[in-house]
C-alpha cells in the first residue's frame, strides 16, 4: 500500500528533484505531494490526515492541526535547536543523501508504529461477567510488554484500589511531563500507578460516579493530555454497563472496543441485543473483539473476532488472577503477537 508523502519546501527546484528521484527510485511506494508556502500546507493539515510531511522549518506554523499529521520531520540545512512541539522532534538534514533521508523515513515510520498509542474500550452489557478483571489483565499484559498503560475506570463504583497499591508518590515523569499548567498539574495529581504491576491508573476523589460528572469532553482531554505528553501509548477504558452519552462517546474514540462475554443466559442475551443495534453498532463493528470469559468452549452466534478465551479461574487475589490471564491469554492483542 502506497504511502501518502507530503514535501513541504519554499525551493521549488529542490522539492521538485526530490519528487522526480524518490519516484523514479521507489516507483509506487509513495503517493507524493508538493506543497511550496506555509498557507498551503496549513489548509492540507486541516483536510484531513497526512501520514508523512517533511517540512522546512520556515513553513511551520504553530497554528497548524499537528494532530493530522502521523510523522512530521522537519529538513534542516544546519544544526540548530528546534523551538518546535515534541511530536516535531525528528529532524534531518535535507541536503543528506536521499538513500539515508528516505532510509530515515523508513525506520522512523516503523518506530512510530510500533508505539502508536491505541485506546480500548472494555464494554459489556450484562453485569457480573468479569469485565474489570479482563480490563485490568489486558492492562498488565501490555505493562509487561514494556508499553506505558494508563487503566481508566469509568464504572459508577470504581474497584481499582480492590486491585492496585498506589505507589507513594505519583511516577516522576507523570510530574515532569504535565505540569505545564493549572489543569495539568491537577491531573498529574490524580495520577496513581500501582507497585506491583507499573501499570498507571486514574484515581478519584469520590468513589461514586454521577454519570453527569464527567463528560466525554472531559475523558478525551485527560486521555489526549496523558497521550501527547508520552506517558501513555496504551489507555484501557473501562467502561459501565449502560448505554450512555459517555460510553457511546467512547465506543467512537476507541481505536478497539473488548466486549467481554460470558456463558451465562443473560450476558450472551444482552450481547446480542447490543450487537443488534444496526445504527450504534455499523460505524464500530470493525473495532469489535470478543473476550469469551468463564467459558472456553463457549461459543457465541456473531460474526466477531474472538480475541481470547479463559476458562472459569479460581483465586483469592483479584491482582493475581489478572496477572495469570496477563500472561497465558493476551498475546494477542494489538501488538503484543508481535513482541
Amino acid at each position: 500500500m502506497s504511502m501518502n508523502l507530503i514535501i513541504a519546501d519554499t525551493n521549488q527546484d529542490y522539492v521538485e528533484r526530490l519528487k522526480d528521484y524518490i519516484l523514479n527510485k521507489y516507483q509506487d511506494q509513495y503517493i507524493i505531494e508538493l506543497i511550496y508556502d506555509k498557507y498551503q500546507l496549513k489548509e492540507r493539515i486541516k483536510q484531513g490526515k497526512c501520514q508523512v510531511v517533511l517540512l522546512t522549518p520556515n513553513l511551520y506554523d504553530p497554528e497548524m492541526n499537528i494532530k493530522n499529521i502521523e510523522l512530521p520531520i522537519i529538513l534542516v540545512d544546519e544544526e540548530a535547536p528546534l523551538p518546535y512541539p515534541d511530536k516535531f522532534k525528528r529532524s534531518i538534514n535535507k541536503y543528506t543523501r536521499i538513500t539515508s533521508l528516505m532510509l530515515y523515513v523508513e525506520e522512523e515510520y516503523e518506530e512510530m508504529e510500533r508505539n502508536k498509542p491505541v485506546i480500548y474500550g472494555v464494554y459489556s452489557p450484562a453485569g457480573g461477567v468479569g469485565k474489570t478483571t479482563i480490563a485490568l489483565s489486558a492492562a498488565i499484559a501490555y505493562a509487561q510488554a514494556g508499553k506505558k498503560v494508563l487503566y481508566f475506570n469509568l464504572e459508577d463504583l470504581d474497584s481499582t484500589p480492590m486491585f492496585f497499591e498506589k505507589a507513594e508518590v505519583p511516577p516522576m515523569e507523570v510530574l515532569l511531563n504535565l505540569a505545564k499548567d493549572s489543569y495539568e498539574q491537577m491531573l498529574a495529581k490524580r495520577i496513581g500507578q500501582d507497585k506491583r504491576t507499573g501499570v498507571m491508573y486514574f484515581t478519584r476523589e469520590v468513589q461514586t460516579l454521577d454519570p453527569y460528572a464527567i463528560s466525554a469532553e472531559e475523558v478525551s482531554r485527560i486521555v489526549d493530555t496523558l497521550i501527547e505528553s508520552g506517558m501513555a501509548n496504551i489507555v484501557i477504558i473501562d467502561l459501565s454497563t449502560e448505554l450512555n452519552f459517555l460510553n457511546r462517546q467512547v465506543f467512537e474514540m476507541a481505536d478497539y472496543l473488548m466486549m467481554v462475554v460470558n456463558q451465562n443466559t443473560q450476558s450472551t442475551y444482552k450481547t446480542n441485543c447490543f450487537m443488534a443495534q444496526d445504527e450504534l453498532i455499523e460505524p464500530i463493528r470493525n473495532k469489535i473483539k470478543f473476550v469469551i470469559n468463564q467459558g472456553k468452549e463457549f461459543s457465541i452466534n456473531q460474526d466477531v473476532e474472538v480475541i481470547a478465551r479463559i476458562d472459569k479461574l479460581y483465586a483469592t487475589n483479584p491482582l493475581g488472577l489478572c496477572e495469570y490471564i496477563a500472561q497465558n491469554h493476551f498475546l494477542s492483542l494489538h501488538g503484543l503477537n508481535e513482541q
